[in-house]
């Protein structure tokens, strides 16, 4: 008996240590989760995926689009989250305004019409819009103002479009918007989503007075297609004395719309060719066309005779083109944007107004023989 008692002593006292220790332990971890409980609070992200038009890659955009959580300064570089098109990303905010990307140089715009909800993720397709309006416009302002609308017609985001970004693309989230320009009420639009080629054709004389300049139809028919050159021969210029100018080519049937609502009518509308104003007339508050009379120049390939009885063959070339100035003495010959005389390949034809024309042509004579030039004269009235 005296023997087990301090071996029963030893045992309670170890188990009673065993019981301590795990106590203690316990104690610990649930310390321990306590105190990482209270430090992280796990949250659902808000999933914002962008989706690019067909036919338009993430390479070919200067700027990537990009999220602003609502309430940041839009003007601070650090507060924009950047999209990767096609990947979806997690956010924290869930409103905020989403910068659109556009093909040029350009950072596009805001819409800041987003609203994210935790439990799906959201997907935005994008439109690419490459006109506004049904005619080819010219005008000395080249900013649009842009107001997104709600379902109900109220006003919100206003941002400005500029011709620069048209004439590459500019990117729009799918919805009502308003464009305006100089106090205009300006013209609806509605954007569909994922479109790449939108085109909504606004009406340009809601915009502008309806002062037009056209080219009425050639009065030959052309044989050959229109030769491409940097300068057209016929083209209109307007100079509104404001430091704008104005410079188009003069399209066959096309009405070109030239003299903003708001300017008074001081500004001279020039119809050009070849360095001469052909026609004229000054911006009027009253509707009016300006008409221009049109012939057609055509140049075909040379033929050269055959040599012994040999069948005559023909050859291309190319041909400049030069129109008598209205002091009858002058040749004045149509030159490219560079300044110099602008060449062009034969089995073409230009759009030209009446006058008399001297046409250089050049072309290979064959048989080792350099270059040969020709002179021809037409007079078209």
């Amino acid at each position: 008996m005296t023997i087990r008692r301090p071996l029963l002593s030893f045992a309670i006292l170890g188990l009673v240590a065993a019981s301590a220790s795990g106590c203690t332990a316990d104690a610990s971890e649930a310390a321990e989760s306590a105190e990482l409980s209270s430090v992280v609070t796990p949250t659902a992200p808000y999933r914002l995926r962008i989706e690019l038009p067909d036919g338009v890659t993430a390479e070919s955009l200067h700027f990537p689009p990009a999220f602003l959580a609502k309430g940041d300064d839009p003007k601070v570089a650090s507060n924009y989250t950047t999209l990767i098109p096609g990947q979806t990303v997690a956010l924290g905010a869930s409103e905020g305004c989403l910068r659109l990307p556009s093909l040029n140089y350009s950072e596009g715009s805001l819409n800041c019409s987003i609203t994210l909800d935790a439990s799906s993720e959201k997907v935005v397709r994008l439109s690419k819009l490459d006109s506004l309006f049904a005619g080819e416009v010219v005008s000395s302002s080249s900013i649009f103002p842009v107001i997104r609308l709600a379902d109900n017609g109220a006003e919100y985001d206003e941002f400005y479009l500029s011709t620069y970004d048209l004439s590459s693309g500019v990117m729009f989230v799918a919805g009502r918007y308003r464009v305006k320009l100089f106090g205009s009420s300006g013209l609806e639009m509605v954007v569909p989503e994922g479109d790449t080629d939108f085109h909504p054709n606004l009406d340009p004389s809601a915009f502008f007075h309806t002062t037009t300049v056209r080219a009425k139809a050639p009065r030959e028919a052309g044989v050959f297609p229109d030769a491409s050159t940097t300068t057209p021969a016929l083209k209109v210029v307007g100079d509104y004395g404001n430091g704008f100018e104005v410079d188009a080519p003069l399209r066959q049937g096309v009405p070109v719309f030239v003299l903003p609502s708001v300017l008074p009518s001081v500004g001279e509308i020039r119809v050009e060719a070849f360095g001469e104003t052909i026609a004229s007339t000054y911006g009027s508050k009253e509707p009016q066309t300006l008409e221009v009379d049109v012939h057609r120049l055509d140049v075909a390939d040379v033929t050269v005779p055959g040599l012994a009885g040999a069948d005559p063959t023909t050859v291309p070339g190319q041909y400049t083109v030069a129109r008598l100035g209205q002091d009858g003495k002058t040749w004045r010959p149509l030159l490219a944007k560079d300044g110099t005389v602008a060449e062009m390949p034969t089995s073409t034809g230009l759009d030209v107004p009446a006058g008399k024309y001297r046409i250089t042509v050049r072309f290979d004579g064959g048989g080792g023989s350099s270059s040969v030039l020709q002179e021809h004269y037409a007079t078209l009235e």
